[in-house]
C-alpha cells in the first residue's frame, strides 16, 4: 500500500509495497472492487479496499482506500516508544496489464495519534502526499 508510509525503519517490516497488484482469487473486470488486509493492531493493521477503475493499452488503472492501525510498544534507539496511531490512505495506481508491474501511483495519506516517550505524550499529526513513477533501466 502503496501507500501507507512507515514513520519508523520498525515499523513497516513485513507491510506489502505495491510493485505488484494485488489480486484477489477470482477473476476481476472493471468495477470490481477486492479487500487485502494483514498485520494485527499491535504490529500494524493494514486494510485495503481496491476498485479496478479501468484497462486499456496504457494499463490497469486501479483505485484504493486503505486504514492503518498501530497500538502498542516499538524500540527506537534503545527507547521504548509507545504508539497509538491511525492513517487513511487513498489513491490510483496504473499496473502493465502483461506483467502486473508497477507503472505509477499517486497517493495522499493522513497520520493521527499520540507517541508516548519517557511517561511524555507528544501528539503527532501530519499528510502525506507521493508520486511513484516506475522505469525500465
Amino acid at each position: 500500500m502503496a501507500s501507507m508510509m512507515n514513520m519508523t525503519g520498525d515499523l513497516g517490516k513485513g507491510q506489502p509495497y505495491p510493485i505488484l497488484i494485488q489480486l484477489p482469487a477470482r477473476s476481476v473486470k472493471p468495477g470490481d472492487t477486492w479487500t487485502d488486509s494483514s498485520g494485527t493492531v499491535a504490529t500494524m493493521k493494514t486494510i485495503i479496499v481496491y476498485t479496478l477503475k479501468s484497462i486499456s493499452a496504457d494499463g490497469a488503472l486501479v483505485s484504493f482506500n486503505g486504514t492503518m492501525a498501530k497500538n502498542g510498544n516499538i524500540e527506537q534507539n534503545g527507547m521504548e516508544i509507545q504508539m497509538d496511531i491511525t492513517a487513511t490512505t487513498k489513491g490510483e495506481s496504473t499496473y502493465d496489464t502483461n506483467s502486473g508491474l508497477l507503472k505509477n501511483t499517486s497517493s495522499s495519506s493522513e497520520i493521527k495519534g499520540t507517541l508516548g516517550i519517557m511517561g511524555q505524550n507528544a501528539p503527532i499529526a501530519g499528510t502525506v502526499t507521493a508520486t511513484t513513477i516506475a522505469k525500465k533501466i
